[in-house]
């Protein structure tokens, strides 16, 4: 006779923000959305390139693509 256990997986801990905008920074993307990106979505990358070898990237995007896993 053979006995199985399960254990319930762990639940996940709550993630902190990825960052966090200035009032000035938001309202500066709220009147470019405005302006004609409404729509589309800010994506926000880093790529390495720059004197730090780290720069970031904004680009406004048609829709969401599959999300990227690491």
């Amino acid at each position: 006779m053979s006995t199985t256990t399960t254990t319930a997986p762990k639940p996940r801990r709550a993630l902190p923000p990825l960052m966090q905008l200035t009032e000035a920074a938001a309202a500066r993307l709220a009147s470019l959305y405005a302006g004609g990106e409404a729509g589309k979505l800010l994506r926000i990358s880093v790529s390495t390139k720059g004197c730090s070898g780290m720069s970031y990237e904004m680009n406004w995007v048609e829709g969401r693509r599959r999300r990227m896993r690491w």
